[in-house]
């Protein structure tokens, strides 16, 4: 965190990221408020979004993803992903998370999270496939956060489940229920009788946590890895539908 002060919060304080920003009209004010309202802060009374870090690393990891959404696409965006990169390169020990502009991501199995995250964070930036992006994002954005808070890996099943429910949705031209859309949706795949076994246990499964809390059920209890298989699999869902349409 000290690393990240030095080489971002501080840099963004003097006369040259100043300037950088007016000329694309925008201040660091203006970055603070996106900064407030990404975090779901109050409208700022001081002018630097590393006032929101509080000391907290994983507050920290939540403002610079924030900062670089705002600037994205003003040309900052590549200088504010180098300067990250250089203070996590720094660090004496793993972290167990990576900057995968524009999120940080919590570290996995090096060649599942390639295959099946990366890949999928790249295809699902195509415009069309936003309604999916969002949620797959949120559930990664999620997992991050259950390092510091367990009770989070219950949102992280419910986001990757409507995740998948957004992609069946785009698959197949069907605004419904991923229940109701799995037979259409497999159908669309072209795939054997055996998945169409394996998306209803998936199905089965996202539905429990996915409606618990709306019926005043308790969540079932989770273990870290049972959830990264989860993760994993949805994007072995997203990986079979961009390779077979």
């Amino acid at each position: 965190m000290n690393r990240i002060n030095n080489v971002v919060f501080e840099e963004m304080s003097d006369g040259a990221w100043s300037t950088r920003l007016l000329s694309r009209g925008l201040s660091l004010y203006d970055v603070t408020r996106f900064v407030a309202f990404a975090l779901g802060e109050r409208t700022p009374n001081h002018f630097h979004p590393a006032m929101y870090v509080q000391d907290d690393f994983f507050r920290c990891l939540h403002v610079l993803e924030a900062i670089y959404k705002c600037i994205e696409g003003l040309g900052l965006e590549d200088e504010l992903s180098n300067d990250i990169q250089l203070a996590f390169n720094a660090s004496e020990v793993d972290l167990g998370v990576e900057w995968r502009p524009p999120v940080f991501m919590r570290t996995g199995a090096q060649l599942l999270d390639e295959r099946l995250v990366n890949d999928a964070l790249r295809w699902l930036r195509a415009h069309q496939y936003k309604s999916v992006l969002d949620p797959f994002e949120k559930g990664l954005a999620h997992y991050l956060e259950a390092m510091n808070r367990p009770e989070r890996l219950a949102d992280v099943i419910t986001d990757m489940y409507e995740a998948t429910e957004a992609l069946a949705k785009v698959a197949t031209g069907k605004d419904r229920d991923l229940s109701k859309n799995r037979e259409v949706f497999i159908k669309s795949l072209r795939v054997s009788e055996y998945y169409k076994r394996l998306l209803k246990d998936y199905i089965a499964y996202g539905s429990e946590f996915r409606h618990a809390e709306r019926l005043g059920k308790p969540r079932p209890p989770l273990s870290e890895p049972e959830v990264e298989s989860f993760i994993y699999l949805t994007g072995l869902f997203i990986r079979l539908v961009m390779r077979t349409t």
